[in-house]
């Protein structure tokens, strides 16, 4: 299925974009990437939790399809300020971001189609399956990484301009 290979190639791509941040200058990580947004390192951690609750329901939906999804409110600014992520060190926000992401993408990539097209229940998003996850996954990422890129360039991101 090649929208599986597209999916899973994107995670991999952000994998390993995010995984560079690892080597970024600090002071660069500690400033917001536009005046009152947030720093590099709660990017990476806002990331890391996306990343691990994508992980998490991708899960439900091939173990329980049908089901109605329990309620995860990713209130960012609540769980910035709640799990002091300003304080969170960049290798744990990585750590956590690879493991689910290369959790989700052996899934994507070992088990049927069939699978990874069952469906839950989402109060919000209505109709989810386990690949839609993984895609919500790689595509914010990518939208947080050209934030996490103007920081270490010293410019402003695509989307703060």
């Amino acid at each position: 299925m090649d929208e599986v290979r597209r999916i899973a190639d994107a995670l991999e791509e952000g994998n390993r974009r995010l995984q560079a941040f690892g080597k970024a200058d600090a002071a660069a990580l500690d400033r917001p990437y536009a005046p009152g947004k947030w720093t590099g390192v709660q990017i990476l951690a806002h990331v890391a939790d996306g990343d691990m609750v994508c992980y998490t329901r991708l899960h439900q939906a091939i173990v329980e399809p049908g089901d109605t999804l329990f309620p995860v409110p990713m209130d960012g600014v609540l769980w910035m300020e709640k799990l002091q992520c300003d304080k969170r060190p960049v290798a744990v926000s990585l750590a956590a971001s690879y493991g689910a992401r290369i959790g989700m993408i052996h899934t994507l990539r070992n088990l049927p189609s069939d699978v990874l097209l069952r469906t839950l229940k989402h109060d919000e998003m209505g109709t989810v399956s386990p690949l839609r996850y993984a895609e919500i996954s790689a595509e914010h990422a990518l939208h947080h990484l050209a934030q996490l890129d103007s920081l270490v360039s010293g410019g402003a991101p695509e989307a703060a301009r």
